[in-house]
């Protein structure tokens, strides 16, 4: 039987394909230009088995549209100059089976304006300082710059911006981000930012600037600052820090339950509406007692005398046994608020001891003058151990012009226990015919400012009972006149 040929044939057998193209990432940056200048678009797509073409549509502010080929090769597109507003870029991927897929992204094209920034950085600080500028409430980069210091001018879309400044002091960063930055409204300005030690606190960030803004937040990291006790770290705010002489004018206030504390990443992130000076510190926390007595006297919410009520529980609350070792009370004051010169500058200083052990106490007196410039500064110390009263004379000040002046006393004491003292004075003439008087005497030689004292006193005591002598005898003559008056009546 004849065997007949055999042919070979070929057969292509397609799976069924349903899955779309998947866009692995998109671009369109920046995200807001200057009109007529160019911007980057571009398309990352995969398929489960081959990506057939990728292309977008841009859709201009007027409607009109223009068609790109994408994927291969970042697409330069260059705005039209007259053309002003959103850009729609609706990004368009099919595979070999068919399937197709899209996404959208836009950018803005909006006029030039520029931005001036005067950059300060604490004196005697070495920091770097980098800008990144948002589009506003995103993460969308418009420009950058690095190494900021001194006068810096850059060139803006007009669109609603944040501005991220990242601060690095040593292995120290902080960050401050301006939100909702309105460019055409504030063209220039000045920021300022500075690392101070202040005593008791493990580290300060000290920002102020000129600009006009709704709110800002700042980022502080306590990652390197040596703390001890996470648990216990605390947020403070200075509403009135001065960065000339990195002194907090109106003292530091705890502002930790309306911060987010990040133990993730070691720091604090707080949203405010003024900036000034920022201070993390470790509380050292008393040491809790629970019992179970109860009683009428003494606690709030009918505990015994001694106890507190926490969470319905009458709990003892027991000071550590270090801290209670040195606790003392410090009162400062001026001995006169109005002076003729700075020679005449006394503080008086008390320190009450509280305590167990005799405490070591650290001093800083500082005087200001109008403008906030450090024009004295004196370290000095002493040891308390019951009660102690100190003289301060201020005695290398120098001869200081007539003004209004501050006077600041900073103490440190018990590793961390920081507080800080002013006080306003005044040098200038006094007023009045007393203190006229008072100059004069104030002049003469010491020897015979006793006679001038006497002689102003008998002076003044004859001019009292002279003017008293003359009184009465006025009173005496009218009374006189209207008894007549009354007799002369019957006629």
């Amino acid at each position: 039987m004849p065997y007949t040929t055999s042919s070979h044939v070929n057969l292509t057998i397609s799976a069924n394909d349903s899955t779309l193209p998947v866009f692995v990432s998109i671009i369109a940056t920046p995200a807001a230009v200057i009109n007529g200048s160019d911007v980057i678009i571009n398309a990352n797509v995969e398929d489960n088995v081959q990506v057939d073409s990728t292309w977008a549509n841009i859709t201009l502010p007027d409607n009109s549209s223009h068609f790109i080929s994408v994927g291969s090769l970042p697409y330069t597109y260059t705005t039209n100059v007259s053309q002003i507003g959103t850009h729609i870029v609706t990004f368009y991927a099919n595979d070999s089976s068919g399937n197709n897929a899209t996404t959208v992204k836009t950018f803005t094209t909006a006029p030039p304006v520029n931005l001036t920034i005067d950059v300060n950085v604490g004196f005697g600080v070495t920091s770097d300082i980098d800008l990144i500028v948002y589009l506003r409430g995103t993460t969308d980069v418009i420009a950058t710059r690095e190494n900021l210091n001194g006068s810096e001018s850059i060139l803006l879309p007009d669109v609603p911006v944040d501005l991220f400044f990242n601060t690095t002091f040593g292995n120290d960063s902080r960050s401050t981000t301006i939100n909702n930055f309105n460019l055409s409204a504030s063209t220039g300005g000045e920021i300022s930012f500075s690392d101070p030690t202040v005593s008791g606190y493990l580290t300060v960030y000290a920002v102020n600037t000129s600009f006009t803004f709704d709110n800002a937040s700042v980022e502080i990291s306590y990652e390197n600052s040596g703390y001890s006790d996470e648990a216990n770290l605390q947020l403070h705010k200075c509403d009135n820090f001065n960065m000339a002489t990195e002194t907090c004018l109106s003292g530091f206030n705890e502002i930790t339950s309306s911060a987010t504390h990040d133990t993730d990443n070691d720091k604090f992130t707080y949203v405010t509406t003024s900036f000034s000076g920022f201070g993390i510190k470790q509380y050292v926390a008393p040491t809790v007692t629970e019992t179970s007595s109860t009683g009428s006297g003494g606690g709030g919410g009918g505990c015994a005398p001694g106890y507190e009520l926490v969470d319905d529980k009458c709990v003892k609350i027991v000071v550590s046994e270090e801290i209670q070792s040195q606790l003392i009370d410090i009162t400062f004051a001026l001995d006169d608020l109005i002076i003729q010169s700075s020679d005449e500058l006394v503080a008086i200083v008390t320190f009450e001891s509280f305590g167990t052990e005799s405490t070591p106490v650290n001093l800083t007196f500082i005087i200001l003058d109008e403008s906030g410039n450090e024009v004295y500064r004196v370290d000095n110390n002493i040891t308390v151990t019951t009660e102690e009263v100190m003289r301060w004379n201020y005695e290398t000040l120098g001869e200081l012009p007539e003004g209004k002046y501050i006077a600041v006393l900073h103490t440190l004491y018990n590793i961390d226990v920081f507080d800080e003292f002013t006080q306003e004075f005044e040098i200038g003439k006094r007023k009045g015919i007393t203190g006229r008087i008072i100059e004069f005497i104030e002049t003469v030689n010491p020897g015979e400012k006793l006679w001038y004292v006497l002689v102003f006193v008998l002076s003044f005591s004859f001019i009292i009972i002279f003017w008293h002598f003359v009184k009465r005898h006025k009173k005496r003559k009218n009374r006189l006149n209207n008894k007549y008056t009354l007799q002369k009546l019957p006629e």
